[in-house]
């Protein structure tokens, strides 16, 4: 690349944030060929719904995507404080929250616990 277009690319993406693209494949094919802790559920899931708000979401939505071409279980995403009324014992509900304190998703956290789904946080 020419000197002056990424002198021009650094002054308008100051994070970087073409780079980051660039590098997505890579790092995902790092986290599928990283050695996995296994998890213990008590059984298997009937259906999985990830919490979360904002870029903490797009995780399950990636997450949704990938399993519904490859997977046997559906996968939603939830954006709210309530959770759907389907979610039961036999549900996985997976939290992600990058900060770990966002409102919508702890709510929706605790809601699931009192309904006794199988639970996971990131």
């Amino acid at each position: 690349m020419d000197d002056a277009i990424e002198e021009a690319l650094r002054q308008v993406d100051a994070q970087d944030m073409l780079g980051r693209v660039q590098a997505y494949p890579a790092m995902v094919q790092a986290a599928l060929d990283a050695p996995r802790a296994t998890a213990s559920l008590p059984r298997a899931p009937s259906r999985v719904l990830v919490v979360g708000m904002g870029g903490s979401a797009i995780a399950g939505d990636y997450l949704a995507a990938w399993l519904d071409a490859e997977g046997s279980v559906p996968v939603l995403v939830s954006r709210a404080y309530e959770l759907p009324h389907w979610v039961d014992k036999d549900t996985l509900v997976l939290a992600f929250s990058y900060s770990g304190n966002t409102e919508e998703t702890l709510a929706s956290f605790a809601a699931a616990h009192k309904k006794g789904a199988m639970l996971a946080a990131m």
